[in-house]
């Protein structure tokens, strides 16, 4: 068996190159035009076990958010689209993954299943044409006035067509998201096989072998910046129109696989300010068994632990060592972390 490669007029010289990039290559033009999965010969491809290039695309991709230049990319594009859009009508909102999230599954691909990237950058990114048809679809969940809705969506499906106030960007990520590859797996594909062909109906048996399908998913704690703009200027309607995609959201989800809780989005908390660390060393440790605190004091500042943490503390000492903390004679090295004013907990030991 040959190793798996990337086929096309230039293979070769593409996997030369792929290999010399030193910030990886565009993520969204290897996944469409190059991605390494075919064996065989030239006259007779067949596409090999997914699995193993899909991972080494998304750990390719997740390595390219390490590189200051790819967070630049990302970072420039939402500059200019923040310069193009300057304008009071036009609303922004960040939405976190909740838990994972996929788009373009039904995209033509030769792994049978497609994926969203951004053209520009490579990064996954939300259609605008779909983040349209979940606001017009949250628009009917709170029941909104048809009316309103042909004005700032434009008329359905159907009907004469003409363009409706609201403008839809596409979504990208707020920061370099992580990539994954999930699993479908079908334990009865011969029975699924013969559904609907002529003779006696097919019946599923436990002795077929499972016939596994990968995918790509953005990990949850990724987030997207959706922009919503009014060609008429009017924030009221952009923000209606984020009212409704909100309502959408919250009841639908975006994306494939939502009703198995693929592309819940919600507006999360902001990450917490990093916590101040400090290694103490050379101070006295004080324990007192009856209120079951461990203690030290530095210049002026106290640190603390108590109950169970300060007895797995205590534990991780020797006999001779827990002796003399009990003596107050232990001294030791202490890694304690801000809690507020002149208070830290203490973290850990060592002596």
């Amino acid at each position: 068996m040959n190793r798996l490669q990337p086929i096309g007029p230039a293979a070769a010289r593409v996997t030369q190159l792929l290999q010399q990039e030193p910030t990886g290559p565009h993520s969204g033009l290897l996944f469409d035009r190059w991605l390494p999965i075919w064996d065989g010969e030239p006259g007779s491809w067949s596409v090999a076990e997914l699995q193993q290039p899909l991972k080494a695309l998304a750990d390719d991709f997740n390595r390219r958010g390490q590189d200051r230049i790819n967070r630049d990319l990302l970072r420039d594009h939402h500059q200019r689209l923040a310069r193009a859009t300057d304008d009071p009508s036009t609303l922004r909102q960040d939405l976190g993954v909740l838990w994972r999230f996929t788009s373009g599954l039904g995209a033509a691909h030769p792994t049978g299943n497609g994926f969203s990237f951004d053209p520009s950058i490579g990064a996954p990114c939300i259609p605008g044409s779909a983040i349209k048809g979940l606001c017009r679809r949250g628009a009917e969940l709170v029941d909104a006035d048809p009316g309103q809705i042909r004005d700032l969506l434009g008329p359905d499906a159907g009907e004469d067509l003409s363009a409706g106030d609201l403008v839809f960007y596409d979504a990208l990520p707020t920061h370099w998201p992580t990539l994954a590859v999930d699993i479908v797996n079908c334990h009865h594909p011969s029975y699924y096989d013969r559904l609907g062909t002529p003779g006696r109906p097919p019946i599923p048996t436990e002795t077929e072998s499972p016939s596994p399908v990968f995918f790509l998913v953005v990990e949850a704690g990724s987030s997207f910046r959706f922009v919503i703009g009014s060609r008429n200027r009017r924030k009221q309607a952009s923000q209606q129109g984020l009212d409704w995609l909100r309502a959408g959201m919250d009841t639908l989800g975006i994306g494939a696989k939502t009703a198995v809780g693929y592309g819940a989005l919600g507006v999360t908390e902001p990450p917490p300010a990093p916590t101040k660390t400090e290694t103490w060393r050379d101070v006295n440790l004080r324990y007192n068994r009856g209120s079951g605190e461990l203690r030290a004091d530095y210049r002026g500042q106290r640190a603390f632990v108590t109950g169970e943490d300060a007895r797995r503390l205590v534990a991780t000492l020797s006999n001779a060592q827990q002796r003399h903390l009990r003596q107050g004679r232990l001294q030791a090295k202490v890694h304690v972390a801000r809690i507020g004013g002149k208070n830290w907990r203490m973290l850990d030991i060592s002596v």
